[in-house]
């Protein structure tokens, strides 16, 4: 069973797509917030926070959401899960982007990427 989704559920999805595409091009500036598991991006009329975590299930479960410019949550996009019909579950087809979205995110907040480069120089290793 498939349910049908709505517009606004649509262009968040489009949303976290480009901020996904716009990360991978360094064109999006990450930063870290008070929760170490979300982490911001905020453009001139509007911000956006991904957060997540992996359940006790295993399972990714992250959130983007959109502030407007006085900071008020306006929207928001979670992963989701749809009912097979047997009991069991398949993954929203966005849960992948959020989930990839919150890493790369991560990653340039916190220059995860420099700090390797500059232990493995440090260790002699080029």
């Amino acid at each position: 069973m498939t349910t049908e989704l709505s517009y606004i559920e649509r262009r968040m999805i489009t949303l976290a797509e480009v901020l996904l595409t716009r990360t991978r091009e360094a064109k999006v500036e990450w930063s870290t917030t008070d929760r170490g598991n979300r982490f911001s991006h905020s453009g001139r009329s509007s911000s956006v926070w991904i957060e997540g975590k992996f359940d006790s299930d295993g399972d990714w479960n992250g959130t983007l959401t959109l502030l407007n410019s006085e900071g008020e949550v306006v929207e928001l996009l979670q992963c989701g899960f749809e009912p097979r019909g047997d009991d069991t579950y398949n993954p929203s087809p966005w849960n992948k982007t959020l989930e990839e979205l919150h890493d790369l995110a991560r990653r340039r907040a916190l220059n995860v990427d420099k700090v390797i480069d500059e232990t493995l120089r440090e260790l002699g290793i080029d």
